[in-house]
């Protein structure tokens, strides 16, 4: 696990809330305070939708973050700033399978980690912070490791300037 400290909020709001840059990651949960705190869970209601809507979806469990940006912009964006939101985003299923395999894991195996993205807006800073979910004890720490790394170099390549703390 690392704690990064985003340098531009607004640009980072930006790409977070206005661009596709975090569209891929499915949503664990939000929330958000303006002048009531707003929750939102990010499991799929899997009655709403037909059998053929189901199958056609990859990631069954939680909806992606592309459905639900829309409304966090609706709730953010305004005169004033949010007191306080959190946004835990997890890696969908495709990407956290290569994730695994980099390391030579599989999604099947006893010790294998799903990988998220913490975003904790408070006291008007901006903090991403990287985290890992193991079904069982391990020391090993190559994935909490790998994924670290990861988180660097994805906000890198989308210019957003951090630094860790």
């Amino acid at each position: 696990m690392i704690a990064l400290q985003i340098h531009d909020v607004k640009m980072f709001m930006a790409s977070l809330l206005m661009n596709q840059t975090f569209d891929r990651f499915l949503v664990n949960d939000v929330e958000i305070t303006t002048f009531t705190t707003f929750k939102m869970q990010g499991i799929l209601n899997k009655d709403w939708y037909s059998t053929d809507e189901m199958e056609a979806m990859n990631d069954k469990n939680y909806v992606k973050w592309e459905l639900l940006r829309p409304i966090a912009y609706s709730i953010i964006k305004g005169s004033k700033t949010p007191d306080h939101f959190k946004i835990v985003l997890q890696v969908n299923a495709h990407d956290n399978r290569q994730m695994l395999a980099a390391i030579g894991k599989s999604p099947e195996d006893n010790d294998a980690a799903t990988f998220f993205l913490n975003i904790i807006f408070e006291e008007n800073s901006l903090r991403v912070i990287s985290g890992t979910s193991i079904k069982m004890f391990t020391m090993d720490k190559s994935q909490e490791i790998q994924w670290d790394q990861a988180v660097k170099q994805f906000l890198t390549k989308q210019k957003i300037a951090f630094e860790e703390i």
